[in-house]
């Protein structure tokens, strides 16, 4: 299946021509909760076609500083170990021909891969991490190559500055408690003053860096952590989501047959929206069920959102 360019064909540039290059890497083979990271990157590419080619706060087009964006690499039926290979090997052509390297995943587990090529290169690489896990682990799920392993390979290669992280297990954090060389880390929590840039930058400065990050460090209201449609995880959270919201449905008519009142009836219908939208989102996999304000295009009714859903569902 062919994909756009990053950017959309306006965005396009000969590779000679070009001062960075999209590396694709469709790899999912140690997940271990909800699937679909092999997805990324193409769909990355698609909504790259929909943004804007202007930067407003630059004032300028960075496109045409020329982007290439390279061929899906090859993952299929591979090992991880021969996939971070192959990372290192095509990051390493890119760097080498002087392409600033943007690495689209994928999992997690690909990551060490693209630092060892870059510390090869550059020496007193630093790797800056903004993620929600440590990904510290020695070993998971019988594999030290792991999507939960990566920062421990990383930290392995050259210095881990981790940013954001809030979860990660005991093993990890007495790990960290004892130190690690090489490594720092600025939790969530600490994050809610701006002190902790200073500690970041401080040990970034006039170092070369690898920045590196996981979909997960950002808030869920931008990026929402849903599992893959049709998942098993998918299912079981709409089996359990159902059946809360059918025990508050059953409740509110109950109350509202009672007093008639017009709130307790708006309960009932608020559940019974919500679970359209549990449905769309775990089944379906559409995220257009939400509640959209202003005049802008996208915007729709809720009504005509609820139809599209239904109709795809029968489709």
């Amino acid at each position: 299946m062919s994909h756009p360019p990053f950017g959309g064909e306006e965005a396009r540039s000969p590779y000679e021509r070009a001062r960075a290059v999209v590396l694709p890497v469709p790899y999912e083979g140690t997940v271990s909760y909800g699937h679909g990271t092999a997805l990324g990157p193409a769909a990355i590419l698609r909504a790259s076609t929909q943004v804007e080619l202007y930067d407003e706060q630059l004032g300028i087009e960075p496109y045409r500083a020329g982007i290439f964006t390279d061929p899906m690499l090859d993952v299929r039926e591979r090992s991880t170990e021969d996939v971070v290979a192959s990372v290192k090997r095509r990051t390493g052509e890119l760097l080498d021909d002087g392409k600033w390297t943007v690495m689209l995943g994928g999992e997690h587990s690909i990551t060490p891969g693209a630092v060892a090529a870059a510390a090869e290169r550059y020496p007193g690489l630093q790797v800056l991490q903004l993620d929600a896990h440590a990904d510290l682990r020695q070993s998971y799920e019988g594999s030290p190559l792991s999507h939960a392993c990566a920062m421990a390979r990383c930290v392995e290669i050259a210095p881990v500055h981790a940013v954001g992280i809030r979860n990660y297990s005991i093993e990890e954090a007495e790990w960290i408690r004892r130190g690690i060389p090489g490594y720092t880390i600025v939790h969530g929590w600490e994050m809610e003053d701006e002190k902790w840039i200073e500690r970041v930058l401080g040990g970034l400065e006039r170092r070369p860096v690898y920045l590196t990050f996981d979909l997960d460090y950002f808030d869920p209201s931008i990026v929402p952590a849903v599992p893959k449609p049709k998942s098993a995880p998918a299912i079981g959270l709409l089996i359990a989501g159902a059946m809360s919201l059918l025990t508050l449905v059953v409740r509110a008519l109950r109350t509202y047959a009672l007093t008639q009142r017009t709130a307790d009836l708006a309960v009932a219908v608020g559940c019974v929206w919500l679970g359209i939208a549990l449905y769309a989102n775990l089944v379906i996999g559409s995220m257009t069920l939400a509640l959209n304000s202003g005049s802008s295009a996208s915007s729709r009714p809720i009504f005509l959102t609820i139809l599209r859903a239904l109709s795809t569902s029968e489709s």
